[in-house]
């Protein structure tokens, strides 16, 4: 499964770029808590989840894309609790 999310916002560079001395100190949590949460997944599952985050702008585009894959994985309720 194939997910794709695109923001057609300044990119992430810019924004770094903008933001003020004080906004520089604040630590967001966001895109740490979904790697974590995938590494979690794949070492549990062996779900072999993959993501990707690309700022457009810095290939003249505009914008963030992140992508996400899923594989879809077969589960037996019956071979778990065997």
């Amino acid at each position: 499964l194939q997910i794709s999310i695109r923001d057609d916002g300044i990119g992430i560079a810019q924004s770094m770029a903008l933001k003020t001395a004080h906004q520089k100190q604040h630590k967001s949590l966001g895109m740490a808590n979904t790697k974590e949460r995938i590494t979690l997944l794949n070492q549990l599952y062996q779900s072999g989840i993959v993501y990707t985050v690309t700022d457009l702008s810095a290939s003249g585009g505009q914008g963030t894309l992140i992508e996400i894959s899923l594989p879809i994985l077969k589960y037996s309720y019956e071979i778990e609790h065997a």
